[in-house]
């Protein structure tokens, strides 16, 4: 996995740096006002970005967030809950369906 550069929202404005996302997925540091910016430049299918919830909730079911990103398209998504999606490192995962022309910006209030 690779660990995603947090870039910090400013009244200065910001331009994101966006990445390829990876095969193995992609983690961040969240602080629960941390968003994932997804886009999708394939022509012909969608992507799905499946983001890892780390607790069970009252039922004993773990419900992970997955979210498709039509092809050609872009979403924004967040934020995460820390006590729900953290890990012990303070890092939130995330994975691909398919990683091929996808990139990513994790981006914080």
């Amino acid at each position: 996995m690779s660990s995603l550069t947090v870039q910090n929202i400013s009244l200065d404005g910001l331009k994101p740096i966006f990445v390829a996302a990876t095969e193995e997925g992609d983690t961040f540091v969240n602080n629960g006002r941390t968003f994932l910016h997804v886009k999708n430049a394939d022509t012909v299918a969608e992507r799905t970005v499946t983001i890892n919830s780390l607790v069970e909730c009252n039922q004993g079911h773990d419900h992970d967030i997955e979210v498709e990103i039509p092809k050609e398209e872009e979403r924004i998504i967040g934020p995460f809950s820390p006590s729900r999606f953290n890990s012990n490192t303070g890092e939130v995962s995330v994975t691909y369906d398919d990683h091929s022309d996808v990139t990513v910006a994790a981006i914080s209030l």
